[in-house]
């Protein structure tokens, strides 16, 4: 079992750890609210973190929807994820790098803001870029239902404007025309 800790566990994603085996993180409800937690597991099955695995973060509310990269250079992996850091139901996104052998966080303990504009931030998604820097997409409520993009270096420095790139913007209408389309019943 990669995880057998009180509480449910669940949204699991993976990644590749770069030696053969995979890196698991997922949402974890063992102290409470959701947090999220990680367990590199090798090519043979062993587990490489302590039992049930590490904290990437057990702050306060609910923190959502991970996702997980190898960062290509052979040493550490990022997540990202949601969390309701105001408690307004409006998810910011965090990052955190972490070391692949030891499981160790690499930038502050509470991550690196990815955005934390006013409305919701949801379904980050996360992309390993060169040199270690990674590419996190993800759906954005600012204005509409736009998409922004977020360039993090190695060292956990945001590249693009501050809380993101709006990188495809549709009023709202233009999605409910597109889903009517895709469906066949005209706008």
């Amino acid at each position: 079992a990669v995880c057998s800790a009180a509480g449910v566990q669940g949204n699991f994603q993976m990644a590749p750890s770069g030696s053969g085996g995979a890196l698991v993180v997922w949402e974890d409800e063992r102290n409470g609210n959701k947090d999220i937690y990680l367990q590199s597991v090798l090519s043979v099955g062993l587990l490489v973190y302590q039992v049930d695995g590490v904290a990437i973060t057990t702050a306060l509310n609910d923190q959502v929807t991970p996702q997980i990269v190898n960062d290509g250079q052979g040493t550490n992996a990022v997540v990202v994820w949601g969390t309701d850091t105001s408690g307004d139901g409006k998810n910011d996104l965090l990052a955190q790098q972490i070391n692949i052998a030891t499981g160790t966080r690499g930038w502050p303990e509470s991550g690196v803001v990815i955005c934390n504009a006013s409305n919701l931030q949801q379904l980050p998604k996360i992309s390993a870029g060169l040199s270690g820097d990674v590419y996190i997409g993800w759906e954005d409520q600012r204005a509409d239902l736009d998409t922004y993009l977020q360039r993090l270096s190695s060292t956990g420095t945001v590249a693009f404007t501050n809380n993101g790139s709006n990188i495809c913007s549709l009023t709202l209408n233009a999605v409910q025309d597109q889903a009517a389309l895709s469906a066949g019943t005209g706008v």
